[in-house]
């Protein structure tokens, strides 16, 4: 009996074998060529595209340059001397100054030289300083007396400030302007420099 069952597996064993196939490995799938389309194609995770330089505006294109009209001088409080306007054919030193600058100090008995030196000239000679205490630059002004003899003003808001200093760039002070008599800027620099001489 165990003669004819053994027999029986080892025929079901050989018939298993020839009836069923071999499985054979398949060849692994290909994965479907990407065209350039698709391999560019953006997903989540990807690095944003960078953007292209801001092209440059007006005010970057018309950086202002010596030749340049002057800005008005607007919203200033004046604390001596007579309102400025530009007029044509004058000649105007606008002074950029505050009370605690040691260098701006230094720099008043000049100008007040320069004041009277071209005052028959047609020359106005104006500091401006842009402190928010108005007082404090009242005082300071009050206590120079004639040796800070020309028109001084203040400009808390930096209107005219915005259209001297920061179109020309200046970061320290002093720094002067000279408006010539078609209400151009002619020079930029510190008033105890080169500035004498470009006046006359």
């Amino acid at each position: 009996m165990a003669i004819i069952v053994l027999t029986c597996i080892f025929a079901c064993q050989s018939f298993a074998e020839e009836t069923v196939p071999a499985k054979k490995d398949k060849p692994a799938a290909k994965a479907p060529a990407k065209t350039p389309v698709q391999a560019k194609a953006a997903k989540l995770g990807d690095k944003a595209a960078a953007k292209a330089p801001a092209k440059k505006t007006t005010v970057q294109a018309k950086a202002a340059k010596l030749g340049d009209k002057a800005a008005l001088l607007t919203e200033l409080t004046y604390v001596k001397g007579d309102p400025v306007t530009f007029k044509e054919g004058k000649v105007y030193v606008v002074e950029f100054w505050a009370t605690w600058c040691g260098p701006c100090r230094t720099s008043i008995p000049h100008l007040t030289k320069v004041q009277k030196q071209y005052k028959d000239k047609g020359v106005t000679v104006i500091g401006i300083s842009n402190e928010k205490k108005l007082e404090k630059v009242k005082n300071y002004v009050t206590e120079q007396g004639e040796k800070m003899n020309y028109t001084v003003a203040v400009d808390p808001e930096r209107k005219t400030s915005k259209g001297y200093m920061t179109a020309y760039k200046q970061r320290g002070i002093p720094s002067a302007f000279i408006v010539n008599q078609k209400g151009n800027i002619a020079w930029v620099g510190h008033p105890m420099g080169e500035m004498d001489g470009v006046l006359k």
